[in-house]
């Protein structure tokens, strides 16, 4: 059975970076179905790109039987039902004569396949990347559920310490009862419960800030970075009492107010990001300022040439690149010299995806921000490591 993994760390960049040159590189990228029907279509998609990548190969002057030998570990993919059954919203394959390894992944990739010299990597810059991170906790009264999002993706994380609903809890009966009580018979998720005095009501908000110190104890087991920001999705009356009760240290101080269980993940992504990058506003606006003012002494770089080379070398600290734009041309591998072209031409790689890459694989950090934020309209900046 090929190795497969369910994440793709900078390790995972620099021990995949140590088999390019070898001839060919396979990269292949797929979107996957989770659940339903479309749950056929993953290995139907993954043959088809297997196919091309074989095409790729031969397309390239390698033999027909090599290209066979190389792919052959697809075949046990295909055999294997359980593994189709459980998919992410990607999938990231990487292939050569030595090694076939498979990634999935919480990324809707854009279909691709290719065979060259080196791996194709970009399209994992944003996974790799700590900026657009986020993770979304979705409390209401029939569903708990963490979420990892992304500028472009989101995805559930399996997270079996969490309760799946908030009506198993045994308190719920006794619960649902006061509600009645304090809203005259009717309840309506999603308005203000915390009205009036009573016994009651006390006793109620200590069972609600029970449960969901239940959950915040139990959310610590489920998220790795806890630097990450944190958007919460829940109904009105529980808001107050989480951010009383939660000890996650970057909670966002907006969150997705009612029910949104009728809300599906890319519209759940979309506004979670639109909460989450207020902070990463703040501190991609810190890297363009500091960028700017480093630009003026020898610490800074915006000669894409040089950047190439430096991250190359492994001198670049930090790194400002355009979202969405390639710089064309070759590089050299033995000397880290770059040729920038106007148009790309034939055996051109993109050097800003190169820059990028050299620039993770030394453990720099990369923002990915608007061409035009770029200081002075450069097409990337640099900051130098001292």
């Amino acid at each position: 059975m090929p190795k497969h993994n369910d994440v793709f760390s900078l390790e995972d960049l620099k021990r995949l970076a140590k088999h390019q040159g070898q001839s060919p590189c396979v990269s292949l990228y797929m979107p996957a179905h989770k659940t339903g029907r479309e749950l056929r279509q993953n290995p139907v998609r993954f043959k088809n790109l297997v196919k091309k990548a074989a095409e790729y190969c031969q397309a390239q002057g390698i033999r027909v039987d090599e290209a066979k030998d190389m792919l052959a570990p697809h075949k046990k993919l295909l055999e294997n039902p359980l593994f189709w059954q459980k998919q992410s919203d990607g999938l990231a394959i990487f292939a050569t004569p030595r090694i076939f390894e498979v990634f999935r992944l919480p990324i809707k990739f854009a279909e691709l396949a290719a065979a060259g010299s080196a791996f194709i990597f970009k399209p994992l810059f944003f996974y790799l990347s700590e900026y657009g991170k986020f993770y979304l906790l979705q409390l209401t009264k029939n569903r708990v559920k963490l979420y990892q999002g992304s500028i472009e993706s989101i995805s559930e994380i399996e997270c079996p310490e969490l309760p799946q609903d908030l009506a198993s809890a045994l308190w719920y009966k006794d619960y649902e009862k006061q509600l009645q009580l304090h809203h005259g018979g009717k309840y309506k998720e999603g308005s203000t419960i915390f009205h009036g005095h009573g016994a009651g009501r006390d006793d109620l908000k200590i069972r609600i800030a029970r449960y969901l110190r239940h959950v915040d104890k139990n959310l610590a087991k489920c998220i790795k970075d806890k630097n990450t920001p944190l958007v919460i999705a829940s109904v009105d009356y529980f808001l107050p009492i989480w951010r009383q009760v939660s000890s996650y240290p970057n909670i966002m101080s907006q969150a997705l107010p009612g029910n949104t269980e009728n809300i599906n993940e890319e519209k759940l992504r979309e506004d979670g990001w639109k909460i989450a990058r207020e902070y990463y506003g703040a501190a991609k606006a810190k890297a363009i300022e500091k960028c700017a003012d480093v630009m003026k002494t020898p610490q800074g770089s915006y000669v894409p040439q040089d950047i190439i080379k430096l991250s190359w070398q492994g001198k670049v600290g930090e790194l400002l690149a355009p979202f969405g734009k390639q710089i064309w041309g070759k590089f050299n591998r033995k000397t880290g010299n770059a040729e920038l072209h106007i148009k790309q031409e034939p055996d051109d790689i993109d050097l800003l995806s190169l820059a990028v890459f050299f620039t993770f694989l030394h453990n720099g950090k990369v923002y990915v921000v608007n061409a035009d934020e770029i200081p002075q309209k450069n097409k990337l900046v640099a900051i130098l490591r001292k």
